[in-house]
């Protein structure tokens, strides 16, 4: 996963139907791309054994065992990435990982298609109608059986490095926590939106419910207290005037001088602030 691989889902509300639709979509992708990739690679195995063929009984050996195993981390990776596409499941990435993955995955598959493949023999003498129609109802059964097979065996390859490690502090904020499925122990980061009506939420690795160990809202944001403020209110600047009566000086503020008129603080003479008696 890179930066929105911190993905979030909850698959909490999913019907079976739209489960079972899961099922057949990853089965019939997984079908449908798999031909693709094996015509690519009986080209390349191709060319590995004409080579290994003419450089010696082990380099054919070599190149045999070789072919076999890049087909191997190639069905797995591409489980992989159906999986964490379709059910949010992270999968190891590693090639030795990969390499068991696939060679898992092709075993299991190619058990669970034996029955298919004795009937699709048995139905050859059939008329050219019912053979369709065997095989458009042998793909439906097959791609719901082998979605449910492929998503097993990717949950059987689960990143630990990623499911453990923490969250950047980038994705860290109150509308997600983390959470640590209650059964396989993985840790994700969830949005609160996604915890369900019953107070539960489906794990990103082994997609099992469980309750997480929050609140159902996410804390509400305080207003940051504000330090407390000493201050004092100080006084507008006075302007110093002289009495025209008296000769006394005295400090006179803004509101005095503006009446125009006035009053002495000594005499109790009157004048005006160009300093000339009213008197």
């Amino acid at each position: 996963m890179m930066a929105d691989d911190y993905a979030y889902s909850n698959d909490d509300d999913d019907s079976t139907e739209k489960i079972v639709a899961k099922y057949f979509v990853h089965g019939a992708a997984y079908s449908l791309l798999v031909m693709v990739l094996a015509i690519v690679w009986e080209f390349v195995a191709a060319i590995m054994l004409i080579l290994g063929a003419t450089m010696g009984v082990l380099s054919f050996f070599a190149g045999f065992v070789a072919s076999f195993a890049i087909l191997f981390i190639a069905l797995g990776w591409l489980n992989a990435q159906i999986s964490q596409y379709i059910w949010k499941i992270q999968v190891k990435q590693k090639w030795l990982s990969l390499l068991g993955h696939g060679l898992l995955l092709f075993i299991v598959i190619a058990i669970a298609g034996i029955s298919s493949m004795i009937i699709s023999a048995m139905m050859w003498s059939a008329d050219l109608f019912t053979y369709v129609m065997f095989t458009i109802v042998n793909f439906l059964i097959y791609s719901l059986v082998d979605g449910y097979i492929s998503k097993r065996v990717a949950e059987a390859f689960p990143d630990d490095e990623f499911t453990t490690r923490a969250a950047p502090t980038s994705v860290l904020d109150r509308s997600t926590f983390r959470g640590q499925c209650a059964h396989c122990g993985a840790v994700y980061m969830y949005k609160y939106s996604v915890i369900g009506p019953s107070g539960t939420v489906k794990c990103f690795n082994c997609a099992q419910l469980f309750a997480p160990n929050v609140p159902a809202q996410p804390p509400s944001r305080k207003p940051p207290s504000l330090p407390t403020i000493q201050y004092t209110i100080v006084e507008s600047t006075k302007l110093q005037l002289e009495c025209p009566s008296c000769g006394q000086r005295g400090n006179y503020s803004d509101e005095d001088i503006s009446t125009g008129s006035i009053k002495c603080h000594n005499c109790g003479a009157t004048f005006n602030p160009s300093g000339e008696s009213n008197q």
